[in-house]
């Protein structure tokens, strides 16, 4: 069954992801936790996945029950006058996405020496949820949902 706007599971959160909050966090957070880190490639592996584990329990904190949250860090060295090594950078990421319920939010620090990205994917549980109670037939998005 299709929501009024067009797509989407109509069991819409009673809550909406704070999105403004979340940004937030994410910049007091990563300019207070880089602030004094210099970049160190061998340390690179540790403080990404540091950063994310602790990136996603705060954003926990504040998320509605609903969303289960994936976290994604990135961090690089920048050369000269601040300028990104190796040619530059490009990240990018593809999911199954509901646009009315599902978001991310992303901030970027940067320091002299290096910049760290990180971005926070909340995606509605509910969608998982109505799939896997056997309602097999589901519309989602106009196109019929099956199991596999």
């Amino acid at each position: 069954e299709e929501n009024s706007r067009g797509g989407g599971i109509t069991d819409l959160p009673a809550d909406k992801f704070p999105c403004g909050l979340v940004h937030q966090m994410l910049q007091d957070f990563l300019s207070s936790r880089l602030e004094a880190v210099g970049y160190s490639a061998p340390s690179c592996d540790g403080l990404v996945k540091a950063l994310s584990e602790v990136v996603k329990a705060l954003v926990r904190t504040v998320c509605p029950d609903c969303y289960r949250l994936v976290c994604a860090v990135a961090l690089g060295q920048l050369g000269p006058e601040g300028q990104q090594g190796y040619g530059g950078l490009v990240l990018a990421s593809r999911s199954l996405w509901d646009p009315y319920t599902d978001t991310c939010v992303a901030h970027i620090y940067r320091s002299q020496e290096m910049f760290c990205t990180a971005k926070v994917f909340a995606v509605i549980q509910i969608t998982l949820l109505t799939l896997k109670s056997g309602k097999q037939g589901k519309k989602l998005n106009g196109q019929e949902v099956k199991l596999l």
